[in-house]
């Protein structure tokens, strides 16, 4: 297939975009759930971005294993920069002297590069992010108001 790929609906709304796809399947209106296998800082990762994205109409119940992989990537690349910030991007073989690049350098790049990759999938990075339009929710105008509000008038009545 060539050309771009193409959006979600729910991220062509929040772009702005009149040009939605109608035969785009519907998903599961359910919070994706955080998988028991992905690593502690992945599923940290998880617990802070889920629910904003599930909020803003980005990602649904299928979306779940998509998810992971961009935690479980970030946990990677976590875990990769602390090894070369503890040692050094270059290694000194003692008993030849000669010098090679740090293998956790390699592991970090590619970890950060499948993050990113992913990441603006979800409209996770900046330049994602500066696309998307979100509605500002109303000032005061909650739910809880308006039920106070007829309260209010039914005990003066």
């Amino acid at each position: 297939m060539r050309g771009r790929k193409p959006k979600p609906n729910a991220v062509k709304e929040l772009t702005g975009s009149r040009w939605v796809n109608p035969d785009e399947p519907e998903l599961t209106a359910r919070r994706p759930t955080c998988p028991a296998w992905l690593e502690p800082q992945a599923k940290a990762l998880w617990k802070r971005i889920v629910p904003g994205l599930f909020a803003a109409g980005i990602i649904r119940y299928e979306h779940r294993e998509a998810l992971a992989a961009y935690c479980q990537a970030y946990a990677r690349w976590r875990e990769a920069e602390e090894k070369v910030s503890r040692s050094s991007q270059i290694i000194i073989n003692k008993e030849k002297g000669t010098l090679y690049r740090n293998p956790w350098l390699d592991a970090a790049q590619s970890a950060k590069r499948d993050m990113l990759r992913i990441a603006a999938e979800f409209g996770l990075t900046p330049s994602a992010l500066g696309r998307l339009k979100v509605d500002k929710p109303e000032q005061g105008g909650g739910l809880a108001d308006e039920l106070f509000k007829v309260v209010k008038a039914m005990e003066h009545e």
